[in-house]
């Protein structure tokens, strides 16, 4: 399915390009029909392995050959990873990755963060898409709503992530206990980090924007010239990265810190990117996408490094920890799209 979705948006972009206008989205669905919601798939575990980077400065992990196509979507500062696969029959679940060993994790679900503890939150697929945590081996839904979605967790197990109740209401689920955020605005908590800081992004006539709430106190992180400002991820220092359209149709990363935003497009010379992640010392992945594919880049106080793409074919990168270590999907020699594992050499 991620497969198909990146090739429709590169054609939607080549038609952006060439004047002709578009746009999309990159949700997915899947048959609820072929497991139960929430049945763990096939008992099983399937062993990564690493792929010939002898003269590059980072050791390549396929995450092991679970489903059809897999796609990794968060690692924690312990190298843990969570992503989702797809099956033959086109449903969707939840994979967690732990020193060599991919697994099926929830079954008809899409994982979207997890934390140095190796929780992940995420959501069970169909028409009333409804939030998870999964700790320790419990499975448990947050919040009883209708529809609910989780889309981040911070170290001490705090879960952010939206509801629907007539309009769509941000969340704070801590310990069991269920807060609406900022419950004036129709928009979904997207991030929180350790401090407590937390992004709403607001739906908009027209747009999307992106506040960030500190104590109570809702600040909005402005815009690159356009309606929309979406965050990716936010560090313990309350910097958030992200992306954010122009007024000339374009979507440029940008880095917001200390009430700054910069458009870092204009950094690497690139006209469609996305900063997926930020580290807690400042380094940015940014993820580029051209008529060509993807490109991926390493920001830090204006010093840039091209990923070159590993070295590989085509390559998506989703996330950073803060050694550096990155996760996405790449296609293998034989033409699989399957999560991997980027280490650098150094650490």
């Amino acid at each position: 399915m991620r497969r198909i979705l990146d090739t429709l948006f590169l054609l939607c972009l080549a038609m952006l390009i060439g004047g002709c206008g578009g746009g999309g989205g990159n949700d997915g669905n899947s048959d609820d029909a072929a497991l139960g919601q929430g049945a763990s798939p096939a008992v099983a575990r399937y062993a990564s392995y690493p792929l010939p980077s002898e003269d590059l400065p980072y050791q390549i992990t396929v995450l092991g050959a679970l489903g059809s196509e897999s796609w990794a979507v968060a690692v924690n500062n312990g190298g843990q990873i969570t992503g989702n696969y797809q099956e033959a029959d086109g449903g969707v679940h939840a994979f967690f990755w732990d020193s060599g060993w991919m697994t099926p994790l929830v079954a008809n679900a899409q994982a979207a963060d997890l934390n140095d503890s190796g929780q992940v939150v995420g959501w069970f697929e169909g028409a009333n898409p409804a939030a998870f945590l999964y700790a320790g081996g419990a499975l448990r839904l947050t919040p009883d709503a209708a529809f609910s979605r989780a889309h981040a967790i911070n170290d001490a197990g705090q879960v952010v992530g939206h509801r629907k109740a007539g309009k769509n209401e941000a969340f704070l689920e801590d310990g069991g206990r269920l807060q609406g955020l900022a419950t004036q605005i129709d928009g979904y908590a997207s991030q929180i980090n350790d401090a407590g800081q937390i992004i709403v992004q607001e739906i908009r006539d027209g747009g999307v924007g992106a506040l960030l709430l500190e104590n109570g106190t809702l600040t909005d992180l402005g815009s690159l010239g356009g309606s929309d400002l979406y965050v990716r991820d936010l560090n313990g220092s309350g910097a958030a990265v992200g992306w954010g359209t122009t007024a000339g149709g374009e979507y440029h990363a940008f880095l917001w810190r200390a009430g700054i935003l910069v458009d870092l497009a204009q950094e690497i010379g690139e006209t469609f990117c996305t900063a997926v992640a930020i580290a807690e010392d400042g380094t940015v992945l940014i993820r580029a996408t051209t008529l060509q594919g993807y490109r991926s880049y390493l920001w830090r106080d204006g010093q840039i490094t091209d990923l070159e793409n590993f070295g590989m074919g085509a390559v998506l990168v989703n996330d950073m920890n803060d050694r550096g270590q990155i996760v996405g999907w790449l296609e293998t020699g034989d033409g699989a799209i399957r999560a991997f594992l980027a280490t650098p050499k150094t650490i």
